[in-house]
């Protein structure tokens, strides 16, 4: 049985960084099988543009967006 889950999960809580971790996770999850044509880091967040091919839209990538 490994205890490393539930000292990580009790730090993340005591840290709040829970929160943050997740959203990255998400962001890692959609962006995993994309293939992303611009990403962009800008002070309120993370932009991601859809992949585009003669015109039309391949892939959707999801959008994220939050003020830092």
């Amino acid at each position: 049985m490994s205890t490393h889950g539930a000292r990580k999960g009790l730090a993340d809580t005591a840290l709040k960084t829970a929160n943050s971790g997740y959203l990255t996770r998400r962001l890692v999850d959609v962006a995993r099988d994309r293939s992303l044509l611009k990403m962009t880091v800008v002070p309120e967040g993370i932009t991601m543009t859809p992949v585009i091919e003669g015109g039309d839209v391949k892939e959707r990538c999801a959008i994220a967006y939050w003020v830092v």
